[in-house]
């Protein structure tokens, strides 16, 4: 690859190094400070430097490529100009109001579109991981535990499909099934937390 990634300052992952001899060198468009903003389709763009490599060294043993989607670090004023992983109609930050029901209670919080849904629930005190088995197995928001599982149901925004990743871990599952560490909140929703 030919990157030499770290947490960015401001949260996410950029690229600090462009390795002469590695493949990204071939691209003029790839600076340093880019921020990675998916891999493989999954949005990561807050998300830190051990979530990014697990989410890059699952692609490599699932798939023959890995596809890093790159762009500008966001300002503290908008998103990044590279990209973002919202994919709605709602610009990044925009605040929505989340309806959370977890073990038969229901709380209302705020989040921002463009946020990753795993932090924004955490943040706001949401127990994802509410039984015992889910606290050992917890992987820390890399997408390999599957015990940030949540209902989504979108109230406003354009919440896009799972991303190839994820479709691939919850193919048994509806599709309003989602992982929390691999989404970026798109608009207003209901969200069921698994328990």
């Amino acid at each position: 690859m030919g990157l030499v990634l770290e947490d960015g300052d401001d949260g996410g992952v950029v690229v600090v190094d462009i390795s002469e001899s590695g493949s990204a060198a071939q691209h003029d468009t790839i600076q340093k400070g880019d921020q990675v903003l998916s891999v493989n389709s999954s949005p990561c763009s807050t998300l830190d430097f051990d979530a990014v490599m697990g989410l890059i060294f699952s692609a490599a043993e699932s798939s023959e490529t890995v596809a890093i989607s790159l762009g500008r670090a966001a300002a503290a004023s908008g998103p990044a100009s590279g990209g973002s992983a919202n994919t709605g109609a709602l610009p990044d930050g925009t605040q929505v109001k989340l309806t959370v029901t977890s073990k038969g209670t229901t709380k209302e919080i705020t989040g921002l579109v463009g946020d990753n849904m795993r932090t924004t629930l955490l943040d706001n005190k949401i127990d994802l991981y509410n039984t015992m088995k889910k606290k050992l197995s917890n992987c820390g928001g890399g997408g390999q535990c599957l015990t940030c599982k949540v209902i989504v149901e979108p109230e406003s925004g354009n919440w896009g499909k799972r991303s190839d990743y994820e479709e691939q871990k919850l193919k048994k599952f509806p599709e309003n099934v989602r992982l929390a560490c691999f989404n970026v909140i798109e608009g207003a929703a209901t969200i069921e937390v698994e328990g």
